[in-house]
């Protein structure tokens, strides 16, 4: 399931993420959700309840109609409309609030026509005197069947540590934002006292924790004794020359306290 091109997305790293997961849990908990991709392998295994928790109200609020078959139909039915429309001025219109949309159209529409899915920058997808086509949305009517059973929250992550530190049958993934970045989307910044703040929850606490994160210098000397996998991660970004990418890797790493 891939709802949103969402910044950060694990979608490629699933297979990663089950195999180091816990060997045994009843609930899991993605504390910093996302466009959900994580969260959608664990609502397909029966015996799991999933939970799902992000800052952004507005991403929580598009899960929410994605539950509901009607709501669901409508949002298509409002995105599709915007199709014959798409130019640069209505991404800006968009973008300002002076265009009335749903907030979460507004959020579909931005994932797809902001520059590399960034929302929290005003900035389209414009390339080559083109705005970038909207596609077509009509399998989000498959969402509130597969949905159904998720739970939404919209609460700080320190709130949902703390309320399930104790519990050993609660499995935990952290997939934070970026170390000292103001991420505007979330209008938060996520620094390294929040890190040094997980590293101490981890050693303390009962409940299971995954945390998923960029491995530097730092992480190893802070985080050394919970890492468990270590892998690269290549990423392709456009030059300005047709035909020519560059390419750079970087590397993720995969820290639990099982």
């Amino acid at each position: 399931m891939n709802i949103l091109s969402w910044q950060g997305s694990k979608k490629k790293e699933l297979d990663i993420i089950e195999k180091y997961q816990p060997l045994k849990f009843d609930y899991f908990i993605d504390v910093f959700g996302g466009g959900a991709n994580v969260s959608s392998i664990y609502l397909k295994k029966n015996n799991i309840k999933v939970i799902y928790n992000d800052i952004n109200s507005d991403l929580c609020e598009l899960l929410k109609t994605l539950q509901d078959e009607k709501k669901t139909k409508n949002l298509i039915e409002e995105f599709n409309k915007l199709k014959d429309m798409q130019s640069k001025d209505l991404f800006y219109k968009i973008y300002d609030n002076e265009f009335n949309i749903s907030a979460s159209c507004k959020i579909v529409y931005l994932t797809i026509s902001a520059f590399r899915s960034m929302i929290g920058t005003r900035m389209p997808n414009f390339r080559d005197n083109k705005m970038a086509k909207l596609k077509n949305i009509d399998y989000f009517i498959n969402y509130p069947s597969i949905l159904k059973n998720l739970t939404i929250l919209n609460k700080d992550y320190k709130e949902l540590l703390e309320k399930y530190k104790d519990d050993e049958n609660k499995f935990l993934y952290l997939d934070p934002p970026y170390v000292e970045k103001t991420t505007k989307a979330y209008n938060v910044n996520f620094t390294i006292k929040d890190l040094i703040y997980i590293r101490d929850y981890m050693k303390d606490c009962k409940c299971k924790v995954l945390l998923h994160i960029d491995f530097t210098g730092w992480t190893y000397f802070n985080f050394k004794q919970y890492i468990k996998f270590i892998y690269p991660i290549r990423y392709s970004m456009s030059s300005k020359k047709k035909d020519i990418q560059d390419i750079y890797e970087k590397y993720h790493v995969i820290l639990s306290n099982y």
